[in-house]
């Protein structure tokens, strides 16, 4: 399927944020929702669901809404992974 311009134009910004993204990791609930937001419109759905889940923890109720669609759509090997990218998350030193 070929891609539109919006679509090539959605990809380039999202890994334009994500790079950024990860350049600095984010201190608060809205920088981890952002940071799922990017890898959401990157395609990758375990890395949306790893930063959703950590913004979710931390109060963001919009991530919380979003954890819950993403869950829906998702296979279990691939919450399987996002689950273990956010258990990553949880054994770093809080900042």
């Amino acid at each position: 399927m070929k891609k539109t311009p919006r679509a090539l134009l959605l990809a380039a910004v999202a890994a334009i944020l994500s790079a950024a993204a990860a350049a600095q990791e984010p201190a608060d609930a809205a920088g981890a929702h952002a940071r799922g937001l990017a890898a959401f419109s990157a395609g990758d759905d375990a890395e949306a669901l790893e930063w959703f889940r950590l913004a979710a923890r931390q109060g963001d109720t919009q991530a919380s809404d979003d954890l819950k669609r993403l869950r829906v759509g998702m296979t279990h090997g691939e919450i399987a992974e996002g689950q273990r990218l956010a258990a990553g998350l949880d054994a770093r030193p809080a900042r």
